[in-house]
């Protein structure tokens, strides 16, 4: 009876402090959304008439998104106190947590496109003047935080082919896990790049800063395994076949056996006894 009291407690604690911090992450969120909306307004030519403005509000844009971050991390520890079987509790949490990443995200994107604007016009500006060009003022955290991004460049979604693992990782790795955003950001780009079983898998993590690592860890041991890939390369070379017999539906054919050789060459697989006739 005690303990279950003990319970019933230690419940309505948890409740309440989520609730709390669901508040403070509002108006947190709020503050984030008044800050992106006002330095989106700015011109070209505001852009360079109110530099030192700028300059102040791009780290103010850094401060607030590294807020948002630690804010998200507290909802995180929160929401290790709820009870698993009551699905309005987790449901509350995973609703709050969405948000607080699309107003990360955001925040991250609307300071990335500021600085690198800001920086092109002082550029513009400074060889204008004197003929030569100059380096615009940057800030720590500036420098710090500014992450290495090639947005043109599209990433896959991975849903756990393991076949395709290898070319996901790649791309997703050199595109986000070795930028310098936080592990936060890394993680919830991870999971906006996954979808099947492979999300599945992981979904049981808590979108925080240690475990992004624990994530990546364990898709590695599920689908970085090179006698498994195989097996199904080999899987898919026995079923492929074209359609009909026309030539375009051959040629089809060859190109996908072409892809399947390639990928077990490069998986050192021996792959002289796969010609055919």
């Amino acid at each position: 009876m005690v303990h279950r009291r003990t319970y019933e407690v230690g419940k309505i604690t948890t409740r309440t402090k989520i609730e709390q911090i669901n508040h403070t992450k509002k108006q947190e969120c709020d503050e984030a959304e008044k800050l992106i909306t006002e330095i989106a307004k700015f011109t070209p030519e505001q852009i360079l008439e109110n530099d030192d403005c700028l300059f102040t509000k791009i780290n103010e844009m850094t401060s607030s998104i590294k807020a948002t971050e630690s804010a998200l991390e507290k909802l995180a520890m929160t929401a290790e106190g709820l009870d698993p079987d009551n699905d309005i509790e987790q449901s509350k949490f995973e609703e709050q947590a969405d948000k607080v990443n699309d107003v990360i995200l955001r925040g991250v994107q609307a300071r990335d496109k500021l600085m690198a604007q800001r920086e092109r016009r002082l550029l513009i500006r400074n060889s204008q003047h004197d003929g030569r060009v100059q380096s615009p003022r940057v800030s720590v955290s500036e420098n710090a935080s500014t992450p290495r991004r090639i947005r043109h460049l599209k990433i896959p979604k991975f849903s756990g082919d393991r076949w395709q693992w290898q070319n996901f990782w790649t791309i997703f790795e050199e595109l986000i896990d070795k930028t310098e955003d936080s592990a936060i950001l890394k993680f919830n780009e991870l999971k906006n790049h996954l979808d099947g079983e492979a999300m599945e898998l992981i979904e049981k993590y808590l979108v925080t800063e240690d475990n992004y690592a624990l994530a990546i860890n364990l898709l590695k041991e599920r689908y970085d395994d090179s006698e498994a890939t195989i097996a199904e390369l080999n899987d898919r070379f026995k079923f492929v076949k074209a359609t009909n017999t026309s030539i375009s539906e051959q040629r089809k054919l060859w190109d996908k056996i072409h892809i399947l050789l390639q990928q077990l060459d490069t998986l050192g697989e021996n792959i002289d006894h796969y010609m055919f006739v």
